[in-house]
């Protein structure tokens, strides 16, 4: 994921091209190494190992280094190894340097810059680096709202760790209305207040998520392109079913519901994240409010 955000803040900072951005995310996806894998280069656990552990991750909203201390597969002190090792790995200023796209002045400055500009400590900036999701979306993801913030931080990490997608994200933004060619939204009802999480983009990015979302299909909705993408939603409920909401359980859930040329309207903000999934634009939508009708969708199915 990381690689996403620095190619395109060396972008917008026009230190590079739409091409070196492009050449530093596919160069970066070979170089980058997980945490299962500097784990197997070490000997420490074996490929049936990592594959249980991702397994798991399925079923439990942790990282990969917990459920393995947790197995008993790994003890902290080899965890720790281990994440040191990954953090002291390349980085994507150093990788844009060494693929000679930027000098090793201009590679510090950014560097420094990016740390700068997102209020990171040195230990922050190195989690970040070493592509840890909750950490990635908690420096982009700002509503000024504990659940809101929460929810989102839920939803990419499941993205990530059920599709192990790449996901470039940008920062959220505060809107009263979204409108998009194809929206899918999933209504959440806790103690404190009422959530929707949402997906929209145009018909060809719904269809690519959707059409990622292979671990999920339904012999049921076999030809049903968006059953994939409910079926993932539910996965995320089931999790929040299981604790995960912490101070807000869930008491009640609607359907996820499929809305052609639809327009988001709040009752109070919703916050919008641009993410780029797939190689295609989707928004990532989270809104709640105290009432139950708190959003409406102005739709032409």
């Amino acid at each position: 994921m990381i690689e996403y955000i620095v190619a395109d803040y060396l972008e917008f900072q026009r230190a590079i091209s739409e091409k070196d951005a492009k050449d530093i995310v596919k160069g970066y996806k070979s170089h980058n190494e997980k945490l299962g894998t500097i784990a197997l280069n070490m000997n420490l656990l074996t490929e049936e190992q990592v594959d249980e552990i991702h397994d798991k991750q399925k079923i439990v909203d942790k990282k990969f280094g917990e459920i393995a201390v947790d197995s008993g597969v790994l003890t902290e002190q080899q965890l720790n190894e281990l994440i040191s090792i990954q953090r002291k790995a390349m980085d994507p200023f150093e990788f844009a340097f060494e693929c000679g796209i930027i000098n090793i002045d201009m590679a510090n400055d950014l560097r420094n810059k990016f740390k700068e500009d997102y209020k990171l400590t040195d230990e922050e900036f190195s989690g970040v680096m070493a592509d840890d999701v909750t950490m990635i979306s908690s420096m982009m993801v700002d509503t000024r709202d504990f659940y809101t913030n929460y929810y989102y931080n839920i939803a990419i990490r499941f993205l990530v760790r059920f599709l192990g997608l790449k996901i470039g994200l940008s920062k959220t933004t505060s809107s009263k209305t979204h409108e998009a060619e194809r929206i899918i939204t999933h209504k959440i009802r806790t103690m404190r207040r009422n959530f929707i999480i949402g997906f929209s983009g145009s018909r060809e990015a719904m269809h690519a998520l959707s059409e990622s979302l292979s671990d999920f299909d339904s012999a049921e909705f076999k030809n049903d392109i968006y059953a994939r993408l409910k079926n993932f939603v539910n996965c995320i409920t089931c999790v929040f079913e299981c604790g995960i909401m912490r101070e807000s359980p869930i008491r009640s859930i609607s359907c996820v519901k499929l809305y052609k040329s639809a327009e988001l309207i709040f009752n109070e903000d919703g916050f919008v994240l641009p993410a780029n999934i797939c190689g295609y634009p989707i928004d990532i939508i989270v809104a709640s409010g105290a009432e139950e009708d708190f959003t409406k969708v102005v739709h032409n199915v």
